[in-house]
């Protein structure tokens, strides 16, 4: 019986530390400041929330400050709202907690509103004289460019970070990758999205676009010696002569299956 006890010290024993450690974390947690929405654009109206769940000791009263100026409409609210500023342009909040313990504690918080633009270029094919953009298409290669506009920083000095459906692109963040290539997966509304940060790990904010994948098609256009090919395609063909020339033209086609049509 004495060796038993002994083993069950043994195997419970770090299960216990372990919980501990957990629970220790927890504690030391510091209370945070979150935004509604996470990343707001210039001139947009967002909510900011104090967490302070994380505090031993409640909380006896809470002070909002926007740029040094006491909010005194927000007095012990545990939310505010506000607007940003114009691009590039800093509001810092900060919250000063009255604690039961005594003394006070203060959570600062800097937002600074940027244009993120992602810019995307479907490599499919589209006849020389139409007017719309290419379209995505199943397994067709997308270039997509993030084009950050007001802040400081050089984009040398950013790590960027991209997922195609939640999955990450190019194995990791990148520095200074502000540009990746992908293949089109299965579904008609994929979501690509940027995460840019500091290189010490700041975020700085991050962009979600759902984009269109349609299906590759082929329509037929009249040609004629003189006059060229029409641009109103084929629908119902009337022929005045004995004969009449027609012209394929693939549209949202993979330009690698249409370079390479063999393969």
């Amino acid at each position: 019986m004495k060796y038993a006890f002994l083993a069950l010290i043994l195997i419970f024993t770090p299960l216990y530390f372990s919980s501990a450690q957990v629970t220790s974390s927890l504690i030391n947690q510091e209370p945070t400041i979150e935004l509604e929405p996470r990343f707001p654009n210039p001139n947009q109206t967002f909510t900011a929330t104090l967490n302070d769940y994380s505090l031993t000791s409640g909380a006896t009263s809470i002070r909002w400050e926007v740029d040094g100026e006491v909010v005194s409409s927000a007095q012990n609210s545990r939310s505010i709202s506000l607007k940003a500023k114009a691009v590039g342009k800093s509001t810092v909040i900060s919250v000063i907690i009255g604690q039961s313990s005594g003394g006070n504690q203060t959570i600062r918080r800097t937002i600074t509103p940027v244009y993120l633009d992602i810019v995307l270029e479907a490599q499919t094919r589209t006849p020389a004289f139409y007017l719309g953009r290419a379209l995505p298409s199943l397994g067709s290669t997308v270039n997509a460019t993030a084009i950050l506009s007001g802040y400081g920083t050089s984009q040398n000095d950013l790590l960027y970070t991209w997922r195609l459906n939640n999955m990450v692109i190019d194995g990791g963040s990148l520095r200074g990758k502000n540009s990746v290539s992908f293949e089109v997966p299965f579904g008609q509304q994929p979501l690509l999205t940027v995460d840019i940060s500091k290189l010490n790990g700041e975020a700085v904010v991050r962009k979600t676009i759902d984009f269109p994948s349609v299906s590759p098609t082929v329509l037929f256009y009249e040609t004629s010696s003189l006059y060229g090919i029409k641009h109103k395609p084929v629908i119902d063909l009337s022929l005045v002569g004995l004969s009449t020339s027609v012209q394929a033209e693939p549209y949202y086609l993979n330009l690698l299956t249409y370079n390479n049509p063999e393969f």
